[in-house]
């Protein structure tokens, strides 16, 4: 059990998504969120297979970086996820990221919801 003096603890599990069999240096992926988040050595990290445990000590950090995105670490997605701690970090649903289409030019009869559900059905196979 934490002793009521030990500094309050923000967890955030994430996933780089990338090709390259091999994960970069962890003490890199560190070292350059911790400057673009602007984070001043407020952010403990560690690897666990293909996820990592991000540790924020304030509230308002891992609010930022959960709602500032999207994020990337040498032109691979970092996917976050907000994370209590206390499950198994591979239960955490991390393979999913919300992006945002403009379609411009589209007919106006292929702007009903059938066809923009269609069109949807083909992008995210």
């Amino acid at each position: 059990m934490r002793s009521s003096s030990a500094p309050q603890q923000f967890f955030v599990v994430g996933r780089l998504l990338t090709l390259k069999s091999k994960i970069p240096y962890l003490k890199a992926i560190i070292g350059t969120l911790t400057s673009v988040w602007d984070l001043h050595n407020r952010l403990q990290m560690r690897a666990r297979a293909d996820r990592f445990i991000l540790c924020f000590t304030r509230a308002d950090d891992r609010k930022n970086i959960l709602t500032d995105g999207p994020w990337f670490y040498g032109r691979s997605l970092f996917i976050l996820a907000e994370y209590v701690g206390l499950e198994d970090m591979a239960s955490v649903p991390i393979d999913l990221f919300p992006v945002w289409v403009e379609v411009r030019g589209l007919p106006d009869v292929l702007m009903t919801d059938e066809a923009v559900e269609s069109r949807l059905n083909m992008l995210t196979r």
